[in-house]
């Protein structure tokens, strides 16, 4: 299996945020067991399966955050592509279990350390961008460039603020 250090370093953090209302599910390179398959529609199958993220937090059995890491391949196609497959789901399926997405908050890791400054503030547009853009299922978009090792640590407030926001307006 290929290494992905900062995927695994992201579970790691993940794994700590995980109470009896949040569940946290992690793919097999951030230290999970499992894919994390989305689909269009509420029926399994692999004409309406989308893409496969990185991790997912479920919040009182509702999908509710959606992250996916890219420690290589910055091009905007790419970054958007795993954006829009995503918001164009509408359920986390596995096995018998079947979680609606719903007011999802998406963040994209990026493994900044190589990019120069046009870099990121490309990246910082498309942010922009893309939180202009509301699916049933992804309401915002959430950049995390990691620069240096402690910018991961970040992912910890961002997903604990969004949560405590949600269940404010629940």
């Amino acid at each position: 299996m290929l290494e992905h250090p900062l995927h695994k370093k992201i579970g790691d953090i993940l794994s700590l945020l995980e109470t009896s209302i949040i569940k946290i599910i992690c793919d097999e390179a951030c230290g999970g067991s499992q894919q994390i398959s989305l689909f269009a529609g509420n029926y399994k199958g692999r004409k309406n399966r989308l893409c496969k993220v990185d991790a997912m937090i479920i919040q009182d059995g509702l999908g509710r955050i959606i992250i996916e890491i890219e420690e290589s391949g910055f091009i905007p196609t790419k970054i958007c592509g795993k954006y829009l497959t995503s918001a164009l789901s509408t359920q986390y399926m596995r096995d018998k279990e079947s979680i609606d997405l719903k007011d999802i908050l998406f963040i994209q890791v990026i493994d900044a350390k190589k990019l120069s400054d046009d870099k990121i503030k490309q990246l910082e547009l498309i942010e922009e961008r893309l939180n202009e853009i509301h699916f049933d299922s992804v309401k915002q978009y959430k950049l995390l460039p990691v620069k240096k090792d402690a910018d991961i640590n970040e992912i910890e407030g961002i997903v604990n603020n969004f949560l405590s926001a949600s269940k404010r307006k629940a």
